[in-house]
């Protein structure tokens, strides 16, 4: 055989299972499947919050406004990666505290080595075919009359009760 039939046919090889790989990885679900309106949203609005949901064109990311008196506070669900980890801090005013949480853990800035280090081994899972949590990623922006604490605790426990894995 010569030579350059067999890299032909080395070359088709590696063409067919590269596109095979693309094809399979396509169908994969990237994002948490978490509702935060009804989730995050539905435990505010029993602490008696007016809670609105901002539109995505608006934010590029789920997220929500919530109210009570002069309580102002923004949550959204945002990329493990890091992405809009800076855009929350640049929507916050210098007198707002800003949080992270993260599997029922707040945080002052986003782990994002943690969180980047789950996401991808999730997706690695994934890619063999097992199924993993994969915990959504909240930035909290809560103006300084919130008690912020409190309401933490309740957007942490609303995360974790719906913790799934991607389809």
């Amino acid at each position: 055989m010569n030579y350059s039939v067999v890299a032909r046919l080395l070359l088709a090889g590696l063409l067919v299972g590269t596109i095979t790989l693309k094809v399979l990885y396509s169908g994969l679900n990237e994002q948490v499947p978490f509702d935060l309106a009804a989730r995050v949203g539905a435990v505010l609005r029993t602490r008696g919050f007016f809670v609105r949901q901002l539109p995505m064109n608006q934010t590029l990311f789920q997220s929500l406004v919530a109210e009570l008196g002069s309580c102002r506070l923004t949550v959204a669900a945002i990329s493990p990666l890091g992405w809009e980890r800076e855009t929350i801090k640049r929507m916050a005013t210098p007198q707002d505290q800003v949080s992270f949480i993260y599997k029922g853990h707040i945080y002052p800035e986003q782990p994002a080595w943690r969180t980047w280090l789950d996401f991808y081994l999730s997706r690695a899972a994934r890619l063999v075919g097992l199924r993993g949590p994969l915990a959504p990623v909240f930035g909290v922006i809560a103006d300084p009359t919130c008690q912020i604490d409190e309401i933490k605790g309740l957007i942490a426990q609303a995360a974790q009760s719906d913790v799934s894995a991607p389809r």
